[in-house]
This record gives C-alpha cells, structure tokens and sequence, in this order.
C-alpha cells in the first residue's frame, strides 16, 4: 500500500482503494481492473463469475446463524469519470491515479480522483473479505459503465442473483451513500423564480436561495438538479 494511505482506515478499504487506483478503469476501460478483482477471488476459492462486459458476481456463503436470512446484493460500479487539467500529462489509458493527500483528504494530482467509485467497490470487496463480519448470503455486483449510461447493468444477466435485498453502493460529496437498488430516469422541467434570502432556512453553503421539491408514492430514489 502506498505510504500516503498509511493510518487511515478500514486499513483494507484503503488498501483496495490502492489497488484500484493502480489500474486504469475509465468507462469502457474497466477490463483490467474487473480481471484483477476476478483473479484475487477465484484464488480465494470464491465464486466469481465475469461476462463478456467485465461485470462480476461474487458470492459468499451465510456466516453461521444467519443461513436463513435472504440474500443482500452489495452493488457498485467499476468505472470512473475521466478528466484532467489542461497541462496534465496524465494518460488514462495507461497511467495509475496519483494519489496525494492533505490531513485526511485525498485528492488526485492534476486528475479526477475516481472515488466515484472506488469507495464503493472497496467497501464491498473488503466484507467479502472479512473474516470477522457476521452476514447473510452476499452477492457483490459490480458493474461497468455507470458514467457512460449504465452500459453494463443493463447488460447484466440477473437470472442467476438470489438476492432480492439491493444495497447501492456509491459515492458523493458527503461520502459512501447507500442508496435505491437501481436508477429509473425522469426528467422535469420547472419554470421558478428563486427569490429565497440569503438568510433563509433553506438557503445553500453558498449563499445561493434553496428551495425544496417533495416527491410522494416512490419506493426509493436518487435525484439531481441542474439549473438552467
């Protein structure tokens, strides 16, 4: 593990974070990470199956006492967002993540850093890891294309899951967000005049006027909002 992970922790969360940031994983480019993650488990004696667009299953049995609990489905992404400043030389199709980091923050040196989402892919394969965590059947489902238009999961043969629990996986500003098993899209578009003081309860970290948009009837959900 690199020395500028050293004393963080989960230790192993960091040391995956590693790893993955070593091999190049751009969308449409996530082949020698998913065969590096394929080969560590199938080693392992896991069952780890891989499809012809580099998304794995990886299966691990019910810890003693919870045989008859269903089975979670630990889903994350494999791919990351791709961009550099001007006069990096960064090649991302050959070149590791450099990794720097500033007290407890970690950023990238000149590119994305990729957290999105290594954080979630480290978390999920440091339980499978685990010699200690107490769980139901898991199956980790990692997936490829999630920023270029979820290419992979809607690839994904999700015949032989058993899980009917879903937890997402992913990563935001505020840190690893568990979220809604799967994305449907909507579009909305709204017409308002946002005339919020800046001392407004609802006001943003910026100064800028907030405003609240309530949803009823959904079971689970994941938004963003562009201004235009």
């Amino acid at each position: 593990m690199q020395e500028v992970f050293r004393g963080l922790e989960p230790e192993r969360v960091f040391w995956w974070f590693d790893r993955i940031a070593q091999i190049p994983h751009g969308s449409g480019r996530e082949q020698g990470l998913s065969d590096s993650i394929y080969e560590y488990f199938r080693k392992l004696g896991f069952s780890v199956t891989q499809d012809q667009h580099w998304n794995l299953i990886i299966r691990k049995p019910a810890t003693a006492g919870y045989e008859q609990a269903p089975a979670v489905i630990l889903e994350a992404h494999l791919d990351m967002v791709c961009e550099k400043e001007a006069d990096s030389g960064h090649d991302f199709d050959r070149d590791p993540i450099r990794v720097l980091r500033d007290g407890d923050r970690l950023y990238a040196d000149g590119t994305t850093l990729g957290a999105d989402n290594a954080t979630g892919v480290a978390f999920a394969l440091s339980i499978l890891e685990s010699e200690t965590a107490v769980h139901p059947a898991l199956e980790v489902v990692l997936t490829t294309g999630e920023e270029a238009g979820l290419t992979g999961v809607k690839r994904l043969d999700f015949s032989s899951l058993k899980g009917r629990v879903v937890m997402n996986l992913d990563c935001s500003d505020e840190g690893i967000v568990v979220a809604a098993p799967g994305p449907r899209w909507s579009g909305w578009s709204l017409q308002a005049s946002l005339n919020a003081p800046a001392e407004s309860s609802n006001s943003t970290d910026c100064g800028c006027p907030g405003f609240w948009a309530d949803t009823a009837g959904c079971i689970s959900a994941w938004a963003g909002a562009t201004p235009t």
